[in-house]
């Protein structure tokens, strides 16, 4: 006898029409899925934007020139064209996207271009793309989006063992929440040079783009030892308000670029105006790149960001970091003046003064002592002299190892120095009045550099200032050049900025040409150079030293003894010099006196006024601008 079916009818047919619309709902969303990927393409071109400006910078593409990108590496671009067809660039990227979704490998072109995909995002509704970049673990280990604290941008001051260091260096920085700043990954755009480089290819190759340059990344504790620790320079660090998507969109644009090469040029497209671009990147802020003129310095980018954060409050915080000597020297100067002698003679060998202070003061001199031999090492590059040191600085810490412990021992750490960037702009025009003996004229006078010593600047009272044009107008004669100074370097090392044992005399030097007439002896090469000593008084600076002088005309060679005077008067700084110079070949003495005065109204306006008497006077007063 044949079983009935036990199923209701109505059950079935329910169970059946859910099944069937199930498959069809499936099919339709692979359909969907399939035609948005297709369509990708055709919503990028009704938006255009492979002509937009962020596009244009994420390829490294000059939004308002021509369109072809500062990066020469192939790598970098997907389309054989890409370099300098934005357009081809974006539509091979969505068709290669397309290809490998419908392969279920989308990942492998997300992972590499994770910039590009996150500003697409913003646009185009991706098909299985997530804005944290999800399966890109190499990325995501990198870069630590979801840990990301701060975007900081690092002004290194000058460094006058380089050439390509003197006007300063810039570096950027990550700060997450565990990375403890030292950990923090930081990038260094730099020139790759061969070592052993001449300084003369080096400055030839540097200036005409002949080296090739990219980014670098590593723990910050690499670039402080480098720059703290091994060169003595301070760091300014400057702490950015960025949202959340302009922090991502950096740091995956840093994952597409690092490793990539760029031309570098040194007065241009060094590591300053690089940093400039990421901040125009993810700001749309084109200030950062844009009104320089002739060449783009690492302290013009803060003054950029200064200005800035006038209008958005783009800075969160500005921390100073001193160098390991500020440091060490901060130490040592609180440091009575028997603990100051105790330990420059345990220094020579004799221990016998450091032996009659009480316990709390030999506590106090060890802990400098460590400090003093840390100190030295961190920039030795002798094995020999290495090997003594370490042996030294065993010494201290079996010392003090036999004294208590001192948990009050505080030492303060060294005076926050003003920012670069809070001092006047780094390029001067200056217009006013001149006199020499009977003659009046009017001034003109231009500097693409000019940090000097009576400028409102970091110096603290050193110098350097490049291409300074002097040019003179006279009724009966026109216009003339007075002079012009190819360079002027200061190195201002006073008696606080050594440790013991150390010698501390400071330099300068400059070179240029005077103007004489409009005959065929017009110019008048001149080189002057110097060693003196300088000591810190109050708020002002004592020096003495010696000059010597060569021209081709006039006196061929003179030497000058000198002494100097640099003090401040609030927000007018004042240099005095009186010196006399003695002439080789006339053999004769000359009196020479050098005054000048300078106070800035702000970052962009002050006043300078200058007296020169070398048998001759001049005398200026000039209105000066700064940008």
């Amino acid at each position: 006898m044949e079983m009935a079916d036990s199923s209701p009818p109505f059950f079935m047919m329910i169970t059946k029409i859910i099944f069937f619309s199930f498959l069809f709902f499936l099919s339709i969303q692979a359909y969907a899925d399939d035609k948005s990927v297709e369509n990708l393409w055709g919503q990028a071109m009704e938006l255009a934007l492979y002509q937009k400006s962020t596009w244009l910078r994420l390829l490294h593409q000059d939004p308002h020139g021509k369109p072809e990108s500062k990066v020469v590496s192939s790598e970098f671009f997907l389309s054989d064209r890409g370099n300098i067809d934005p357009r081809s660039e974006m539509e091979t990227l969505i068709d290669k996207y397309e290809l490998l979704y419908s392969q279920g490998k989308e990942q492998d072109i997300l992972c590499k271009f994770p910039a590009r995909f996150l500003w697409l995002s913003q646009y185009l509704d991706i098909p299985g793309y997530s804005n944290k970049q999800q399966g890109c673990e190499r990325f995501l280990s990198w870069a630590k989006p979801d840990e990301i604290e701060s975007i900081s941008i690092l002004l290194v001051s000058g460094y006058f063992g380089n050439p390509a260091s003197t006007f300063g260096h810039s570096l950027l920085r990550v700060n997450t929440e565990e990375g403890g700043r030292l950990l923090d990954l930081t990038f260094n755009f730099g020139a790759m040079v061969p070592e052993d480089e001449l300084t003369a290819v080096y400055i030839y190759k540097g200036l005409t783009g002949r080296y090739l340059s990219g980014f670098s990344d590593g723990h910050f504790y690499s670039q402080d030892l480098v720059y703290s620790r091994t060169e003595y320079r301070d760091i300014w660090d400057y702490q950015l308000e960025l949202d959340d998507f302009s922090a991502r969109l950096m740091m995956a644009h840093l994952w597409e670029v690092h490793g990539n090469k760029f031309n570098y040029y040194f007065l241009t497209e060094n590591c300053a105006y690089r940093i400039a671009e990421l901040l125009t990147l993810v700001t749309e802020d084109e200030r950062y790149i844009n009104n320089s003129v002739l060449w783009y310095s690492p302290v013009e980018m803060f003054h950029k960001v200064r200005d800035a954060d006038q209008e958005n409050s783009i800075i969160k915080e500005v921390v100073y970091h001193p160098s390991f000597q500020r440091i060490f020297l901060a130490k040592y100067n609180q440091l009575d003046i028997y603990e100051r002698s105790a330990l420059d003679s345990w220094i020579r060998g004799d221990t016998s003064a450091f032996e009659k202070l009480d316990e709390n003061a030999r506590i106090h001199i060890l802990s400098v002592l460590l400090s003093y031999y840390e100190y030295l090492l961190s920039a030795q590059n002798s094995d020999e002299k290495e090997a003594y040191l370490k042996e030294k600085r065993r010494q201290v810490i079996y010392s003090r190892i036999q004294l208590p412990a001192n948990t009050s021992l505080r030492f303060e750490p060294p005076d926050d120095l003003p920012s670069p960037a809070e001092g006047t702009r780094p390029m001067r025009f200056a217009f006013g009045v001149a006199g020499s003996d009977e003659i009046s004229s009017l001034v003109l006078r231009w500097s693409p550099f000019y940090l000097d010593k009576v400028g409102k600047n970091s110096l603290e009272g050193g110098e350097l200032v490049v291409f300074d044009f002097d040019l003179r107008y006279e009724g009966g004669r026109g216009g003339y050049l007075s002079k012009l100074e190819f360079i002027r370097i200061r190195n201002m090392v006073t008696s606080r900025h050594i440790a013991p044992g150390e010698s501390f005399y400071a330099w300068h030097l400059k070179t240029g040409v005077n103007g004489k007439d409009q005959g065929l002896e017009f110019y008048d090469p001149y080189f002057t150079g110097g060693l003196f000593r300088a000591y810190d008084y109050f708020d002002g600076l004592f020096m003495f030293g010696m000059d010597l002088h060569v021209t081709l005309q006039g006196e061929p060679l003179e030497l000058e003894p000198l002494i100097g005077l640099r003090k401040s008067f609030g927000d007018l700084n004042a240099w005095l010099q009186l010196g006399q110079r003695y002439a080789l070949e006339s053999d004769s003495w000359n009196p020479a006196v050098e005054v000048n005065a300078s106070r800035a109204f702000t970052k962009s306006f002050g006043v300078t006024s200058q007296l020169r008497y070398t048998g001759d006077v001049d005398a200026a007063l000039t209105l000066d601008y700064f940008w």
